[in-house]
């Protein structure tokens, strides 16, 4: 069994075979062990069904809302049949797991628990507080400041929260409950310091008759929330799966600042590679140099389109009659042309894409700025959440494509916004490809060994904080 701060690691690159290695395991131990499974999505449970199934394992109970009317009812079913029989295997989604009581897992010491995907580990709310914001300031409470620009903060010992979260919700309790959940959970939960001493020293803007909101932007408070890492703790075994683990946001924020030790596991040596050696089949061309943003798609050009419009435009252009795979944002799906297929922006293990060589990866990811400078504020570099997050969804959607099959020799070309994202598209498949649009294509070679080896110098003095001031990592070709 880990200790109390250990987290098993299941670190390998997008179909290095995860979920594959982690199923044959299951296979030879299924009949002497209990086992929960989380995954990010109803479609990801459905796959893990079938391949449990054709795996042989059985006392499998796959619950999600697809099939079912009440979901926590039917886990807390199953849940104890497992437990009576002495083994089983429990498949379901991160939404559930999040709000479901582990209590009914009895001693949960007895049972492995295999998260697939990495979570996602900060939140962010920016609500406009109306004129009754009083349960708020009453639920609260600053506990400690972290910097002049941020405070911590935590439940007023002296407030009846359960109460509040049980109650008939309306609109203020919309606003409030996410924040106080957060809290009840025990995730870390930061405030912007300026905006919460202005409402609470009773210095709200009183609502006009124009806002067309209920409260109003001169009220705004915002939130950052961590996810604990307590609900992955006092397993027998707790192993996380995913691509570039080192390099997500989890990774960093609870091994820095909540003190999880991570260890690779032993099954991460059966994986079929840790790098990709297909990356001489991927084209990668890119649309503009400069970040491309939600903000910049709104934007007119002089022709009258849109950027959101021309780009699109471009991309049909560009792709012809190909059979694409596009990923977009909300605001860009009434443009979509009809032969196209979407791909879910979350798409985390998915295998149903193989058959498809062309991608258009049009979705702006961008954080807000305010959400971005809390998190610069509280000590996370932009750069890296731009990678870990932003660069990471391009990682994983473009690996649903034909790429992710290992007996694929077809090239594929991906279209992507802008220069940062391809660029970090092609350190992850060396040998690649990569061109502007209306430029000269050039080959991504693997990175240096001497250039990995002075990262990860870095990365060790960041990590032991032996660094003063603010660390900014970036490529020489990312700097602004």
């Amino acid at each position: 069994m880990l200790a109390s701060n250990q987290i098993y690691q299941l670190n390998g690159a997008c179909g290095s075979g995860k979920t594959h290695v982690m199923i044959e395991h299951l296979k030879q131990h299924h009949e002497c062990q209990k086992t929960l499974i989380v995954v990010p999505t109803k479609n990801l449970a459905n796959q893990y069904h079938t391949s449990l199934t054709a795996a042989n394992v059985f006392n499998v109970d796959v619950i999600h809302s697809d099939g079912c009317h009440n979901v926590h009812r039917e886990i807390t079913q199953a849940i104890p049949r497992i437990n009576q029989s002495q083994f089983g295997t429990l498949v379901i989604t991160l939404a559930a797991f999040e709000t479901m009581n582990l209590d009914i897992f009895g001693h949960r010491a007895d049972w492995h628990f295999y998260c697939d995907e990495i979570p996602k580990v900060d939140y962010y709310y920016e609500p406009c507080i109306p004129y009754n914001y009083q349960p708020l300031m009453a639920a609260l409470e600053v506990q400690d400041p972290i910097t002049t620009k941020l405070y911590k903060m935590g439940l007023n010992p002296h407030y009846d929260h359960q109460a509040f979260l049980s109650r008939n919700q309306d609109d203020i309790d919309a606003i409030i409950k996410p924040i106080i959940e957060h809290c009840v959970k025990g995730d870390e939960v930061i405030a912007d310091s300026q905006h919460w001493n202005k409402i609470a020293d009773d210095r709200v803007t009183p609502d006009r008759d124009v806002d067309l909101t209920y409260g109003n932007a001169e009220n705004k408070l915002y939130f950052l929330a961590f996810r604990s890492p307590d609900r992955f703790l006092g397993w027998h075994t707790c192993v996380i799966m995913g691509a570039n683990f080192e390099e997500s946001m989890l990774y960093k924020y609870w091994s820095e600042y909540r003190g999880i030790q991570f260890i690779v596991h032993p099954l991460q040596k059966q994986l079929r590679y840790q790098t990709h050696a297909n990356g001489h089949l991927l084209n990668i061309t890119y649309l503009q140099d400069q970040p491309y943003s939600k903000k910049q798609a709104k934007q007119t050009l002089e022709h009258g389109q849109t950027v959101r419009e021309h780009s699109l435009q471009m991309a049909q252009h560009y792709f012809k009659d190909h059979k694409v795979l596009c990923v977009l944002n909300n605001a860009d799906k009434p443009l979509m042309p009809d032969s196209w297929t979407e791909c879910p922006v979350i798409s985390h293990g998915l295998n149903s894409f193989q058959d498809y060589n062309h991608m258009y990866f049009g979705a702006a990811l961008n954080r807000t700025p305010k959400h971005l400078k809390m998190l610069n504020h509280f000590g996370i570099d932009s750069t890296y959440i731009l990678r870990c997050t932003t660069h990471e969804v391009v990682y994983q959607n473009v690996s649903r494509m034909a790429l992710r099959n290992a007996d694929n020799a077809t090239p594929c070309e991906v279209l992507v916004q802008d220069k940062a994202m391809a660029e970090a598209l092609a350190r992850c498949y060396p040998n690649c490809t990569l061109a502007p649009i209306d430029g000269v294509r050039r080959k991504a070679l693997p990175q240096a060994k001497s250039d990995l080896m002075r990262q990860n110098r870095l990365q060790v003095l960041i990590k032991h904080r032996q660094l003063n001031g603010t660390i900014h990592i970036e490529d020489d070709d990312n700097a602004e």
